[in-house]
């Protein structure tokens, strides 16, 4: 049971399956095909009181629909996406535009809400629920709060009883919650992500009230009219804008589309492709045949060829019992003799620890001075792509600081080949390199600078820890030392950078503190926190600096001992690494 807000009592209570957080590590780990519970409700219509392990592919959750002109298969997935992967959609249209693009293994097995058993909820007449649009955890809007729930009061009278469903998110930002509220309507939260029930609970919601209406575009528009709600949309339509998407990863890597994307669902094209909705939410129907085939109910499965699909099936599960190192190495020679990248990958690793070399794995030759830490860095920048970024500036503009042999400008070159960059790398043995990588890539615009940025202009002790790595430190003496010329980062920021990335290895905080007034010419810092055992941390300082200048923060943990309490590993004079990805909100 659901307890809709203290202080505001319905004819009778609401009978929604509790919020339960998924636990099930298979559910956990299932990606966007867990998504609202969908792998629990797969799992429970197989016959197992558990998802035995994650769904094998991608599984969409959402409404796409069929009068949508299908842009990338990424958008009707609902995630990237790779054309050798599984996938399942909901309707036939889905699955032949997949095979058009290339992709291998899919087919249209229905939306997971078909495959929730019937409800038993007792449907409530004459009652309203209304659902607005909603925000996610990464996206800011700015509708009509107030005049929406103006015009849901001026209409309240016609209906037995009036619910309110707010997603969380919209209760986290606060959209919404206030303007029904201050009416006197009672709320109940949504469909949360990550609650194994959510489905199950838009199904008792729905089928609870005779009619829903929404003031926008979303999947509950389908999911009503398949519980057998009548849905409508009333009141002053909430649109979606495209600076509302500037934090969604999908749209970063698809900017093109957003535009096209977003007109699809947009108030013009709903009331040309679904215009009985348009109505008074009195005057809404029933449409359950027009819902079944837009989530794919006739593509439903049985127990059986789900279990095959999902890789729950005996066979599968066997298979993955018997996996085991013998498989694992005959499965490891079989690439190294077929696979010509991992062949290379293999190589590179397995060479002695500082041993320079070269490697065509990326296509041009580019030299390196350890093995190891080329493919490191390769995987982070060029298979993760951690440092990618969306770019105002027409030309991009990119500040890389301690650019060592190149990867970091290859990357960005790859990225935004217009892009203009300033590559900053101290030691003359790195920087040589770096100039040939650059030339071998065929980088242009790209200014390479033999210094290290600090916050004077000097010469300074530069102290190598091997051949890729070295670090300022004043005053330092030894057969490990060499005098580098050093510049100021602020003369670099008199005009608007794109991408600011900071690898110098304990300087950073004097750097940035340097600068500190001008950050604000910054739209994307990456700097990389050391730790020197030998000074005092100074993470606070570097945090609060970043905070004064108008940046969020977020953090990956570069190094780390398993037991910090009982003693910390040293590498290279730092106890400790952290990336910090500075943005503006």
């Amino acid at each position: 049971m659901t307890v809709v807000e203290k202080g505001i009592d319905l004819h009778e209570p609401l009978c929604l399956p509790e919020i339960e957080l998924i636990s099930c590590l298979a559910e956990r780990t299932g990606g966007g095909s867990a998504a609202y519970g969908a792998t629990a409700i797969a799992a429970a219509y197989c016959g197992f009181k558990s998802a035995p392990s994650a769904i094998r592919g991608t599984w969409v959750h959402g409404w796409n629909p069929c009068y949508r002109k299908m842009l990338h298969p990424d958008l009707i997935l609902g995630m990237r996406t790779k054309p050798e992967g599984y996938h399942w959609v909901a309707r036939k249209d889905e699955e032949e535009f997949l095979r058009d693009c290339g992709y291998e293994n899919f087919l249209a097995i229905g939306l997971p809400v078909v495959y929730l058993p019937p409800s038993e909820v007792r449907r409530r007449s004459g009652s309203l629920l209304v659902m607005p649009v909603h925000s996610l955890h990464f996206t800011t809007h700015s509708w009509k709060f107030d005049e929406y729930a103006e015009a849901i009061a001026a209409v309240r009278s016609e209906f037995t009883e009036v619910v309110v469903c707010i997603h969380p998110s919209c209760w986290k930002r606060g959209y919404w919650v206030d303007a029904f509220r201050d009416r006197g309507f009672p709320l109940v939260t949504g469909a949360v992500y990550v609650d194994r029930n959510a489905l199950k609970r838009i199904q008792s919601l729905m089928s609870s009230f005779e009619y829903v209406t929404t003031n926008g575009f979303g999947s509950h528009l389908v999911y009503a009219a398949y519980f057998g709600a009548k849905p409508s949309i009333y009141g002053p339509f909430a649109s979606y804008r495209a600076e509302d998407f500037k934090n969604d990863h999908l749209w970063m890597y698809h900017p093109k589309l957003l535009e096209p994307g977003l007109a699809a669902i947009s108030e013009k094209a709903l009331r040309q492709h679904c215009p009985q909705f348009f109505c008074h939410p009195r005057e809404a129907r029933a449409d359950v045949e027009w819902a079944r085939f837009e989530i794919g109910e006739s593509n439903k499965v049985s127990p059986r060829r789900m279990r095959s699909l999902f890789g729950w099936d005996v066979r599968a599960r066997v298979s993955r019992s018997l996996q085991s190192k013998t498989l694992e190495r005959l499965k490891h020679r079989a690439r190294i003799h077929l696979d010509p990248s991992y062949r290379e990958t293999h190589r590179l690793l397995t060479l002695p620890p500082n041993q320079p070399a070269s490697t065509t794995l990326l296509g041009p030759q580019l030299e390196f001075q350890d093995g190891h830490r080329f493919i490191l860095k390769k995987q982070a920048l060029f298979d993760q792509e951690v440092y990618r970024f969306v770019a105002a500036g027409d030309p991009p503009r990119v500040l890389d600081c301690g650019a060592g042999i190149g990867l970091g400008v290859c990357y960005f070159k790859k990225l935004y080949p217009e892009s203009e960059i300033t590559a900053f790398e101290p030691d003359p043995r790195v920087y040589e390199i770096l100039k040939r990588n650059c030339e071998s890539w065929g980088a242009q615009d790209v200014r390479l600078i033999p210094k290290a940025v600090w916050n004077r202009e000097t010469t300074i002790a530069f102290v190598r820890h091997d051949e890729t790595r070295g670090r300022i430190w004043e005053g330092a003496t030894g057969d490990d030392v060499i005098q580098v010329q050093t510049c100021r980062l602020r003369d670099y920021l008199t005009q608007k950078v794109d991408l600011l990335q900071l690898s110098i290895e304990g300087s950073e905080v004097d750097v940035l503190l340097d600068c500190a007034d001008l950050l604000g010419q910054v739209q994307n810092l990456i700097v990389t926190y050391y730790s020197i055992f030998e000074r005092p941390q100074r993470l606070d300082t570097l945090m609060a600096a970043l905070t004064k200048a108008g940046f969020r923060m977020h953090l990956h943990a570069l190094s780390g001992s398993p037991s910090p309490l009982l003693w910390r590993e040293i590498i290279g004079g730092s106890d400790g690494r952290l990336s910090i990805f500075a943005f503006r909100a």
